[in-house]
């Protein structure tokens, strides 16, 4: 049998993240099943990220550049953290640290 050692949260791993985001995304794909427009499922995607500890921002701006413009209404549909003791979700280039 295995031996299962129980975390703390500042110890989650990025597999664990993962795990988690995954499993919140698998409940509301079931729950809502298809056809329905993707803000429905943006909607209840970020409720169930929320009663699971993330902290959940919607339809953050990205500004981008496109050949020499910029342009304004790009829009990042869902951005997470992980908000218990402090801790965020991995940032891009796989670190991840205590909220500022």
């Amino acid at each position: 049998m295995a031996n299962c050692v129980r975390r703390q949260p500042s110890e989650i791993r990025d597999d664990e993240f993962t795990r988690r985001v995954r499993g919140c995304e698998i409940k509301v794909r079931k729950t809502l099943r298809v056809g329905l427009l993707e803000n429905a499922y943006e909607t209840c995607f970020a409720l169930e990220l929320t009663k699971n500890g993330f902290s959940v921002a919607r339809q953050v701006p990205l500004p981008i550049d496109y050949d020499g413009e910029k342009v304004d209404l790009a829009y990042v549909p869902l951005m997470s953290g992980v908000k218990t003791h402090g801790m965020e979700s991995p940032r891009p280039g796989g670190s991840s640290g205590p909220s500022p």
